[in-house]
């Protein structure tokens, strides 16, 4: 029996790595479910921030990219015709597209649909967390406007969605409108925990270092991490890594670095590659990122993967962090308490801080243990393919 087809759209791919989290769950989900299902992806040639493409793609083919097949378009070859002629050049069981707001990624396959140029078929979207209250904050006029029309015009109809979390469900069905049986909930794919490895790898200091690994951008809310490190009163190295995809937010957030008192000592790194991140991770005592919105958060996953505990808006799927011994979550209007919490981490011994991180490891593998996502998006795939268009 021949196995079912899924053509993924999705901003970038591998070779990439700068996308971060979006283009992590695409990869895992094909490493997971690549011998059930045979995936397709369409994608950009080029890594985010980018303006050359890859060395070593073939424009215009289908070529084999670990376990899918993968086909690279030009910014000349994303027009609402030429996305639509690259999705129907493969026949293919579901169309699955990684956002709602990108403009040649779902867009124009969805514009294309509704002006017929595109068969009537599954459609699936995961909207990567843009529906979020924090996300949709970022240029709401236009975004909100967008949706508007979309209704107007008979866009959404007979579309499927794929939430990571229930949190995220509740949103699309806020502003979408969905139907709840329209809306499928499958937690994002994750890579297990590293291996524990050797805490604090920086050549033996023993100061108190703080993490911000995420692309550098209003949604990211590397501004807010920086107003709370004004306000902290303790010794503090912040190391700040990713690749800084808004420059004047950039240009903004080195003009509050500027700012910081004398014992915040902040760094940046530019971007990992993923083989990085988890020596990173480890060379920082806590992980500071007060995201506007995730619909998952790969980078929190990584950072407890590895022993890190978080400290994390409550704008993400991992909530109650404190009681699962994973780190803190609070909500944005609550600064003092994130204050509080980097404080109370700097005041502590060093001995003290490994215990910590030993526990949280402990805990993200029994949470890891607990899990069964995988099964989770095979199900909705299977469901949706069966489904149709009704």
């Amino acid at each position: 029996m021949d196995k079912p087809r899924i053509l993924v759209v999705t901003g970038h791919y591998l070779p990439g790595f700068r996308a971060g989290g979006p283009l992590r769950s695409v990869l895992n989900l094909v490493n997971s479910l690549g011998a059930e299902f045979e995936f397709f992806i369409l994608t950009s040639d080029r890594d985010l921030g980018d303006s050359e493409s890859y060395p070593d793609i073939r424009k215009g083919k289908w070529q084999d990219v670990g376990k899918a097949r993968v086909r690279y378009l030009g910014p000349a070859e994303r027009g609402i015709r030429d996305v639509c002629r690259a999705i129907a050049d493969v026949e293919h069981d579901l169309l699955y597209l990684n956002s709602f707001f990108s403009p040649w990624g779902s867009i124009a396959p969805l514009v294309g649909r509704r002006l017929g140029l595109l068969s009537k078929q599954r459609i699936l979207i995961a909207p990567r967390g843009e529906f979020s209250e924090g996300a949709l904050a970022l240029k709401r006029f236009k975004k909100r406007s967008y949706v508007q029309v979309a209704r107007a015009v008979g866009i959404l109809p007979g579309l499927f969605w794929h939430a990571s979390s229930s949190y995220e469900s509740g949103d699309i069905r806020r502003v979408i409108r969905a139907r709840v049986e329209k809306v499928y909930v499958a937690s994002n794919l994750s890579s297990p925990p590293a291996a524990l490895g050797r805490f604090g790898d920086r050549n033996e200091d023993a100061g108190f270092h703080v993490a911000f690994l995420s692309r550098i951008s209003p949604k990211k809310n590397l501004e807010y991490a920086l107003d709370v490190l004004r306000e902290v009163r303790v010794p503090v190295t912040f190391n700040i890594y990713g690749p800084a995809e808004d420059q004047g937010y950039w240009v903004r957030c080195q003009e509050k670095i500027a700012r910081l008192p004398a014992h915040v000592s902040a760094h940046y790194h530019g971007a990992l590659t993923p083989r990085q991140v988890p020596a990173a991770m480890r060379a920082n005592d806590l992980f500071f990122l007060p995201t506007r919105g995730e619909n998952f958060g790969h980078v929190i996953a990584e950072a407890l993967g590895v022993g890190t505990p978080v400290l994390i808006s409550d704008q993400t799927p991992w909530r109650g962090l404190r009681d699962q011994g994973l780190g803190f979550d609070f909500a944005l209007d609550q600064r003092e308490q994130f204050v509080e919490v980097i404080e109370r981490f700097g005041e502590m011994p060093p001995e003290e801080r490994t215990q910590i991180r030993l526990d949280t490891h402990a805990a993200v593998v029994k949470h890891w243990n607990d899990r069964d996502d995988v099964a989770a998006h095979r199900e909705m795939f299977r469901r949706v393919i069966e489904a149709g268009n009704g």
